[in-house]
């Protein structure tokens, strides 16, 4: 039996609002590398910078996130059943509680990469699963990119 909806945010909930190519440019990620593995390679006080600019333009795109079409009307259904409801992100926890404040989304967990190692890795699903004392076959996940499935 369905129990709970764990949803992705970018993309899914929202349109995307960030400029890879000038956030790849501003930390020196070259192209085809992961952006957090990138930075979390790096010396401690170039990832403390490069994590500074990330947030910043993760801000910023929270700042202007619109939802996408559909979205309201989806969770003013959602609200109606008896259904948990997740957040689960690669965003930074202040970027996406920025989100759900603007956006008046409700959910009765909210995860980010500070939680977990990112998505693809199961981690914050497992977590998501584990919070709400779930079986996996009691959840679905709603993503839009590779890095949802």
């Amino acid at each position: 039996m369905l129990k709970a909806i764990f949803f992705d945010m970018d993309g899914t909930i929202t349109r995307p609002h960030i400029d890879w190519k000038e956030l790849r440019a501003r930390v020196g990620v070259p192209v085809g590398v992961p952006i957090m593995a990138h930075i979390e390679e790096l010396p401690t006080d170039e990832r403390d910078r490069a994590g500074a600019i990330l947030l910043d333009i993760e801000y910023e795109a929270a700042e202007k996130a619109e939802p996408n079409p559909g979205v309201a009307e989806l969770f003013d259904y959602l609200a109606q059943q008896p259904l948990d409801l997740a957040l689960i992100t690669n965003n930074h926890r202040r970027a996406m509680h920025h989100v759900v404040e603007k956006l008046g989304l409700r959910f009765r967990l909210l995860l980010s990469r500070e939680d977990a190692p990112l998505k693809p890795a199961p981690d914050l699903l497992l977590l998501a699963l584990d919070r709400l004392q779930l079986e996996a076959s009691e959840a679905v996940f709603v993503g839009d990119g590779h890095y949802d499935r």
